[in-house]
């Protein structure tokens, strides 16, 4: 299944399902395809061109969805401070 989302400062969402990566930020306000590895939905690849970038579910409900891009450098947002979930 592959879809196509935009990128925002939190990463990829898909389903109130979040996926992130640090590559991820190079990337925010573009779209790309998101193309699923495995059944469970897990782990995914974002695909822009000719780049492919592994990213991983993070923690559903941590950080609430914000759809706006950041606005300025320090946006508390472009940090993304969040853990991963501890079944990786």
């Amino acid at each position: 299944m592959d879809i196509i989302r935009t990128v925002t400062s939190q990463g990829v969402w898909f389903r109130n399902r979040l996926y992130r990566s640090d590559a991820l930020k190079a990337l925010v306000g573009q779209r790309v395809e998101l193309r699923f590895d495995g059944p469970a939905m897990d782990r995914a690849l974002v695909i822009q061109g000719d780049s492919v970038i592994d990213v991983r579910l993070w923690e559903l409900g941590n950080p609430r969805r914000i759809d706006s891009l950041p606005t300025a450098a320090g946006d508390r947002s472009a940090n993304w401070p969040l853990k991963p979930r501890a079944s990786d």
